[in-house]
This record gives structure tokens, sequence and C-alpha cells, in this order.
């Protein structure tokens, strides 16, 4: 698990040397997908390796986030739908 703390310069050259071990990316984020930092990493990663790769995004559903914490909860990814898309796409 990596987890970048800069979004400008981006740690790219660690995350390509794990890809390269694994062959998979996947990538949280609680903003939207389309658009969003996750989709210029795994553009980054996917420039910089030779090899194929297994890459996924999880993401806020794409709706407008709320600003009312108990509606935020059910738009940003949680624990349950992070572990199931693992399931479903990495084993």
């Amino acid at each position: 698990m990596i987890i970048p703390c800069l979004i400008s310069a981006l740690p790219v050259d660690i995350i390509v040397q794990s890809v390269a071990r694994t062959g998979q990316l996947l990538v949280i984020e609680e903003g939207s997908a389309y658009g969003g930092i996750g989709a210029e990493l795994i553009a980054q990663v996917v420039e910089r390796t030779e090899q194929k790769i297994k890459a996924r995004r999880i993401a806020a559903h794409p709706v407008p986030i709320p600003s009312v914490k108990s509606l935020e909860h059910t738009v940003l990814p949680d624990k349950e739908r992070i572990l199931d898309e693992i399931k479903l796409h990495f084993t």
C-alpha cells in the first residue's frame, strides 16, 4: 500500500516499481473517478511500464458529494465496497 501525500509531483516511480512486481494497481480515492487523481496516476504508471497491468479505480459514486455526513458515507467508497471490488477484480 502506497499512500501519496503529494498531488503535485506524485511519487510515480515508487508505484511503478510496485506494479512491476505485482502487475496490479488499485487506486482508491474519495473524489470523482472522472478526471480524478486516480485516472492521472494510472495513466502515468501505464506510460512508464512496458508490461501489461491490471488497473482499477474505486472512487465516489458518480453524483455530487453531499455535505451531510450521513449521505456522504453512502457516496464515498467504504471498506465493504473496497473489499468487494478487490475480490471481484483481483482474486
